[in-house]
């Protein structure tokens, strides 16, 4: 009875191993596609709310962003307006949301806007431990043209903790600067002490360096 019970169950299991095929040796085994949509990824800066909010508002801001590189360096952002949006990015890992931005004066000549601003910040990130109350200073100036949308862009740090710079100007209200006269800021790096001049009569030329008038330079 046993042995006619082991031919049945035999029967079957030796016809199936018959029917099923083994895949070539060397050869692929078929892989079913996947019907899902790829989903593109995009890089995480883009995706920062706040550098979204900021272009989509179209107003004057200054904010820092991450960069989509390996790195992820540290970008700090200006968003000029005008005749149109201006966003322009450059690498810096020092000035950290900025408490003070102001746009210290503007004119507009033919095809272009120049602007020039005043960013202060408090050191922060892992400098700031080393500078308690430290500053980080910049001037910066734009010629923006409104055609190709792009901008020449010069800046001077006049203050940082970090570098090593020293703003020799305390005297100096930038908010009080009537715009029509000279701006001149001095400030002290290693040995030297500089200054960082612009002329709102000679505008084309930007912002202009040199040893500070006390040292008998420009």
């Amino acid at each position: 009875m046993r042995s006619i019970l082991f031919i049945f169950l035999l029967v079957p299991l030796s016809f199936f191993g018959q029917t099923k095929t083994s895949p070539k040796k060397g050869g692929k085994t078929p892989v079913k596609k996947d019907t899902l949509a790829q989903v593109p990824v995009t890089p995480a800066d883009t995706l920062d709310p706040r550098d979204t909010t900021i272009q989509a508002s179209g107003q004057f801001a200054v904010y820092n962003k991450r960069g989509r590189g390996k790195d992820r360096r540290l970008k700090l952002c200006i968003q000029l307006t005008g005749v149109n949006i201006l966003n322009y990015c450059i690498n810096d890992s020092i000035i950290r949301d900025p408490e003070t931005v102001t746009e210290l004066w503007r004119t507009e000549e033919g095809d272009s806007t120049f602007v020039l601003l005043w960013v202060d910040a408090f050191t922060k990130g892992d400098f700031g431990k080393l500078c308690d109350g430290g500053h980080e200073t910049k001037l910066m100036f734009f010629r923006w043209n409104h055609i190709t949308n792009k901008a020449v862009f010069r800046q001077k740090t006049i203050a940082s903790c970090v570098k090593a710079i020293d703003n020799m100007s305390k005297g100096v209200d930038v908010n009080a600067w009537d715009t029509k006269s000279p701006l001149v800021l001095e400030y002290h790096k290693a040995a030297a002490f500089n200054e960082v001049k612009f002329d709102p009569a000679n505008f084309r030329l930007g912002l202009q360096t040199g040893k500070a008038s006390a040292e008998g330079g420009e």
